[in-house]
């Protein structure tokens, strides 16, 4: 059962890693993996190590785990929350990148770099629009971390993992 829950983990992973990124999603995603792979096998049969390691990167969903029972299963929800937070950073830079382009592909719709402002629109409000669609593009994909939280959490329900609410 553990090693089921490690490799959902690890897959959750691959997708919140670099799963929306077609070519360097890919690579980023089977190199953390493999990372992941080796840190769950080295902290395996630490006993301190991983409680600071796992309590670091769990701490954003408001629970300190403090069994260590399970080492594999928390370490890998840990690198979980860890490659959330990576996949987070790309995200942003895909925004950014989002913006920039929808902005100038409604400059050039417009005909803002032939006719200037007689076109009807300017920078400023081509910008505004594309911070709009990107900003409900955010929203939408915002789901993917509440998701992910609650599965870790119902897997330590199911595995019995002793869980305590911060306080």
């Amino acid at each position: 059962m553990q090693i089921v829950v490690i490799i959902i983990n690890l897959v959750l992973t691959y997708i919140f890693v670099g799963g929306f990124l077609p070519t360097y999603g890919t690579i980023v995603g089977i190199i953390y993996i493999v990372i992941s792979i080796c840190g769950i096998c080295y902290y395996r049969k630490k006993k301190s190590i991983p409680l600071k390691f796992i309590n670091r990167f769990l701490v954003s969903t408001g629970d300190g785990v403090y069994d260590i029972q399970k080492n594999e299963i928390m370490v890998s929800a840990a690198f979980l929350a860890l490659g959330m937070k990576i996949g987070t950073v790309f995200a942003l830079l895909v925004s950014v990148g989002m913006v920039i382009v929808i902005a100038l592909c409604i400059l050039i719709a417009t005909g803002f770099f032939i006719e200037g402002r007689k076109s009807g629109m300017t920078i400023s409000g081509a910008l505004g629009i594309a911070k709009v669609v990107v900003w409900i593009y955010e929203k939408i994909n915002g789901l993917y971390e509440f998701i992910a939280r609650q599965i870790v959490k119902i897997e330590f329900k199911i595995l019995k993992i002793d869980v305590r609410e911060n306080r």
